[in-house]
């Protein structure tokens, strides 16, 4: 099923906790019905792994002014307050669940995050810098042999058939190629966007074969809309690049056919997928609907700022 955009946070958590059954985890011995939420993905869902990761600036978020809001210092989160996991966390009635790297993190009993900043579902995607999907997937099973080794194999089957399997995956992929990537050049659009699927849908059929039968996604939002990736048009009006938005249209509709193909194949398996895409094109194109005012000034600042980094580029020419 796909969801909409106006009441996303609402609906990401209804549809979590719908196919969760209202069940949680108290302690590893408590029940055996239990919840435990696990996290993969990119900086949309990275409660701070990459602070533990030998990587540079650009790929952490443990300095100011993130966390400010919220946490009141940096956490590693890449914003300045909480991220969807913890809201879904909090709504479950579950703790924030803790970066899988994070020392201080000796138990899983609610789950693990495994999310990275800059990571992708191809390995090539920001190598040596981020937690790629498949590196997060072999974290993920160190920590279901761990669960089993305390709990047996019958009981840590029960824990992970009734846990929620939360992604935010593939947007880093789709920069990557704007950021002079020479991976993209060897393969079309819908060959580089299946490979990118491909991984992911591997992924999942691994976690499903440990017990995983409820997954929730986030789709990849317009990224030809980020700030960071409009500058990267030279057309000195910092207008969307369409050229990006366009490769995660396809993504995100390839993989709503990818998840279904898996439910029609495997026994239980059960997916919902949160239209970020739309709900953020929606306030891009229609700001003040949403109660969002934009200064003029400040699309002065962005336009002149592209101006300026089109001047540079060409004097370095």
């Amino acid at each position: 099923m796909k969801i909409s955009s106006v009441h996303f946070f609402f609906l990401i958590f209804s549809a979590v906790f719908f196919i969760a059954q209202s069940s949680r985890i108290d302690d590893v011995s408590s029940s055996e019905k239990r919840l435990a939420f696990f996290i993969f993905g990119d900086s949309f869902f990275d409660p701070g792994n990459n602070n533990f990761i030998n990587t540079t600036e650009d790929f952490r978020a443990n300095f100011t002014p993130y966390g400010k809001s919220f946490f009141r210092t940096p956490t590693g989160r890449f914003s300045d307050s909480r991220l969807v996991p913890d809201f879904v966390a909090e709504y479950a009635n579950l703790p924030l669940i803790p970066a899988y790297l994070d020392p201080r993190n000796k138990r899983y009993i609610h789950g693990v995050n495994f999310a990275s900043g800059g990571g992708g579902a191809l390995v090539e995607t920001h190598r040596g810098f981020a937690i790629d999907i498949e590196t997060q997937l072999r974290y993920f099973k160190k920590v279901e042999r761990s669960i089993r080794k305390k709990l047996g194999d019958s009981r840590a089957y029960n824990l992970f058939s009734n846990s929620v399997y939360l992604f935010s995956i593939g947007g880093n992929d789709y920069i990557v190629p704007f950021e002079g990537s020479p991976v993209f050049e060897k393969y079309t659009e819908t060959e580089y966007v299946n490979m990118v699927i491909g991984n992911v849908t591997a992924v999942l059929e691994e976690i499903y074969k440990k017990g995983g039968r409820k997954f929730a996604f986030v789709a990849v939002p317009p990224l030809g809309c980020l700030p960071h990736i409009r500058l990267m048009k030279k057309d000195g009006h910092g207008s969307c690049l369409d050229e990006a938005s366009a490769l995660v249209r396809l993504h995100n509709k390839l993989l709503h056919a990818a998840l279904q193909k898996l439910a029609d194949k495997l026994h239980g398996f059960k997916y919902t997928i949160g239209d970020t895409y739309t709900m953020l094109q929606n306030r891009i194109d229609n700001p003040s609907k949403y109660g969002i005012q934009i200064p003029l000034n400040i699309k002065e600042q962005i336009i002149h700022v592209c101006k300026v980094r089109n001047y540079v580029e060409q004097i370095r020419a």
